[in-house]
């Protein structure tokens, strides 16, 4: 047992279960007062004080910790409580913290993530591939492997996608004739290609007219056509007349058949032309 002399009463403390007894001088014992959870409070070095009030030597003084006190210990994110570092970004003119930064290659200009994500998008938008620092005259540049950590996955497969059609010459590539697919094509140079088929959607096209393949006609006919006249539905009716032996009117372009009389014949038009079977 270790007894603690004060001024006003005596604490009798037992070092076992570290219960604490009061003692006043009248000599009455008060209950143990249960000690606190060391969890719950902190301690703090003071002095004590003599009889005559002069420092003698420091003890330990417990203070519990809650409604809003926190130990300054706890808090270890900055000790220091140093503000983080931060940098204007020249492009949205906000304070971006400096992990937000990203610098351009071959120059000293930085701008934040958000920032550069949009400005890539922007310049492939406008069918730029080459994306150079957004600093007029700037050496700096950017490619899609540089920029992949901060950019979406479908702006690199694009950014990268754009690339290669750039390397390609221009009268070499074409594109599937069907709207649906418009899969970008190399012309085989070297050997004469009629028919083939598009490697994305799996379809027929003409290699030479560049459109979809035109079965029973030829690709000097099929140039001859006009423009409303190249559809599957319009070659199939062409098929058809010329196995019929219709002829055709210059004028309106409509298809006439001609069952018996003179070969001059008269369009529903007014123009009157020499029927010419199967020709058309």
């Amino acid at each position: 047992m270790e007894h603690k002399a004060s001024e006003s009463h005596n604490e009798i403390v037992n070092n076992e279960d570290d219960a604490i007894f009061s003692v006043s001088d009248e000599g009455i014992l008060t209950p143990p007062r249960t000690p606190p959870t060391v969890n719950n409070f902190i301690y703090e070095d003071e002095e004590e004080e003599d009889d005559d009030h002069e420092p003698t030597q420091p003890r330990r003084k417990r203070r519990r910790i809650g409604d809003g006190e926190f130990s300054p210990n706890l808090d270890t994110s900055n000790s220091n409580n140093e503000p983080a570092a931060t940098f204007v970004c020249e492009i949205c003119a906000d304070d971006k913290a400096s992990n937000e930064s990203f610098g351009i290659q071959n120059c000293s200009h930085s701008y934040c993530r958000d920032c550069i994500k949009n400005y890539v998008a922007s310049k492939l938008q406008e069918n730029i591939t080459s994306i150079s620092c957004p600093v007029p005259d700037c050496k700096g540049s950017l490619d899609p492997e540089y920029c992949r950590p901060v950019l979406p996955p479908q702006v690199v497969e694009r950014w990268e996608s754009a690339l290669r059609e750039s390397t390609i010459i221009v009268s070499q590539r074409f594109y599937c004739p069907y709207k649906d697919c418009s899969t970008m094509l190399v012309e085989d140079v070297t050997q004469v290609v009629m028919e083939s088929e598009c490697p994305n959607c799996k379809r027929m096209f003409c290699a030479q007219c560049k459109v979809a393949w035109h079965a029973g006609i030829g690709c000097e006919e099929f140039q001859k056509l006009n423009e409303n006249e190249r559809e599957k539905g319009d070659i199939m009716l062409r098929n058809l007349a010329r196995k019929n032996r219709w002829s055709r009117c210059p004028k309106c372009m409509f298809y006439v058949e001609k069952t018996c009389g003179f070969d001059e014949v008269r369009c529903r038009c007014g123009n009157c032309f020499i029927y010419a079977p199967g020709q058309i």
